[in-house]
């Protein structure tokens, strides 16, 4: 059964041609039970293993997230499915991220509104969001949603969960979600919209325009390790994946220096060189990142900063590349990351002062190099977040209680005056000193060692007693998803899970196989992997 889960077959597979005499083989006695009879025990089991996550995330210290994505399959069906992930860190400081939900319920006329920017996706989405927030418990945990960066969509969606929910914490307000667009999305939206034009014909008959040429041109791809390029790839990836060969294969086979040869349309000129070249240094860092956001589930959301930072400084230099007006529109790039960027770098910054290895004094480095006069600005609004958040969040211990009443006991105490107004001065400033020592402490305190095999949540988890208010915020704020779509539809129009609501399976067995996989998939390695029923 677990075979069947990981790999999506259909359960008709174990009474195949080929597999059934392989069991034969292993236990001749072996009594094949009916095909509808599998199927349902397996629904048993599924049942019982969404139980035991319900029960798990009830009992998760901190909030959780969810994420939600949708794909169009086949237009004359008019087939979509949306797909809903939720994320929160446990008891024991490991990230979860399991799908609940993969439906492909919504067909037809009812589900013509999916299509992005349309009104009724609003209706749809709200729908869908609400039923799974109800079904499994989510009210009192539900943080903040990540959906495809539509404005109405992310609004509206959000402003409808918000009136059922119930519990005590928050990251934006009480009763309010946290909405950040999905940025694998974005960044995908931020080159396609900008690109101006496709010279790939050009540069893919250059280099495979003789068999010598050709063998080159596939020995430079296998070693760029680049995740291929297919049929369904965005436009712009496709063209990425070209051009960053052509700029290694050029080495082999350089443009010719003469210049008549350059009238030639199928043949690639020096300007044509650089266009890429600058297309490359924009495209190469965006394929970095959403690689990164998209990628191994044990990614926690202060690593995206690093990789959204490397797109900062090429953004920067973009007036200063050469023929970028070939390739893609500038002003476009600039206006479209901009936006993205008001949106996406508070959070991400408040994630990063929560790594130990970096802190408050990273981020005030980088932003002062990066935005001179603007940098005090986006210091003061990371300091004023980091400040709310934690007293906030101190409220769960009952420190800022305390204090509070100790401010309120003594500012009623009877002080002869004119000293009165000193001493209540002095005694709220030593209250306020009182109250941040948690957070300044660890603030001046020393910086862990920068290498790739510090696991920061097992640093949260072994100092939470040190910092308990802070490790209540990170607890949350690290599982904050960068993106809905998931790691195999990254680069693609279309995720290959759609394959399975192709009629293969009833639509609650493909709904609960695919949620299965993702439990699977993001317990492998874990303590609960190895007691999941599958």
């Amino acid at each position: 059964m677990r075979a069947i889960v990981s790999k999506l077959c259909p359960f008709s597979a174990m009474y195949g041609a080929s597999f059934a005499p392989f069991l034969a083989g292993r236990n001749p006695v072996l009594n094949m039970v009916p095909q509808a009879t599998l199927e349902e025990k397996f629904l048993s089991v599924y049942e019982k293993e969404k139980q035991k996550l319900k029960e798990k995330i009830t009992a998760t210290p901190g909030g959780v997230f969810l994420s939600l994505d949708s794909w169009y399959w086949d237009a004359d069906v008019e087939l979509y499915i949306i797909c809903i992930t939720v994320h929160f860190i446990d008891g024991d400081w490991n990230i979860n991220r399991k799908t609940i939900r993969c439906s492909p319920k919504l067909v037809g006329s009812y589900m013509l509104g999916l299509l992005p920017r349309l009104k009724s996706n609003i209706v749809n989405v709200k729908m869908v969001l609400k039923e799974v927030v109800q079904d499994w418990g989510l009210q009192e945990k539900l943080l903040g949603v990540t959906l495809q960066p539509s404005e109405d969509s992310i609004k509206e969606a959000s402003l409808h969960l918000e009136d059922d929910l119930t519990g005590r914490k928050y990251l934006v307000a009480k009763c309010k979600l946290l909405n950040i667009p999905c940025m694998v999305t974005a960044l995908h939206e931020l080159i396609e919209d900008s690109i101006i034009c496709d010279m790939t014909p050009a540069w893919s008959c250059y280099m495979t325009s003789s068999p010598e040429r050709k063998q080159k041109y596939e020995q430079v791809l296998s070693q760029l390790h680049l995740d291929g390029a297919s049929y369904g790839s965005k436009n712009w990836y496709s063209q990425f994946c070209l051009y960053e060969a052509a700029l290694q294969f050029i080495k082999s086979f350089p443009l010719p220096e003469d210049r008549r040869h350059q009238t030639n349309p199928l043949r690639p000129s020096f300007d044509d060189l650089e266009a890429i070249e600058s297309f490359c240094k924009i495209a190469r860092p965006i394929y970095i990142a959403v690689k990164a956001i998209s990628g191994p589930h044990n990614v926690m959301y202060n690593s995206y900063f690093h990789v959204i930072w490397r797109l900062v400084a090429v953004i920067r230099e973009l007036p200063s590349m050469n023929n970028t007006e070939r390739s893609f529109h500038v002003p476009v790039v600039q206006k479209e990351f901009d936006n993205n960027w008001r949106k996406w770098y508070l959070w991400l910054s408040i994630a990063v002062v929560l790594d130990p290895r970096y802190k408050l004094g990273f981020i005030e480095l980088c932003f002062r190099q990066a935005f001179s006069h603007d940098a005090g600005m986006y210091i003061s609004e990371v300091r004023a977040k980091l400040y709310e958040l934690y007293i906030q969040y101190s409220y769960d211990n009952g420190q800022s209680n305390e204090i509070l009443n100790n401010r309120n006991s003594d500012s009623g105490t009877q002080i002869s005056a004119p000293l009165d107004n000193q001493i209540q001065n002095y005694t709220i400033a030593q209250a306020t000193v009182e109250e941040f020592k948690e957070l300044h402490e660890y603030l001046v305190g020393g910086l862990c060692p920068q290498n790739d095999s510090f696991d920061i949540l097992k640093w949260w988890r072994d100092n939470s007693s040190t910092y308990p208010t802070l490790a209540k915020m990170a607890r949350d704020i690290l599982a904050i998803p960068g993106c809905a779509v998931s790691a195999e539809s990254a680069f693609d129009s279309c995720d290959q899970r759609v394959e399975v609501f192709k009629g293969k399976f009833r639509p609650e067995t493909a709904e609960a196989l695919v949620c299965a996989q993702s439990w699977i998939k993001s317990s492998a390695g874990a303590d609960d992997g190895n007691n999941m029923l599958f």
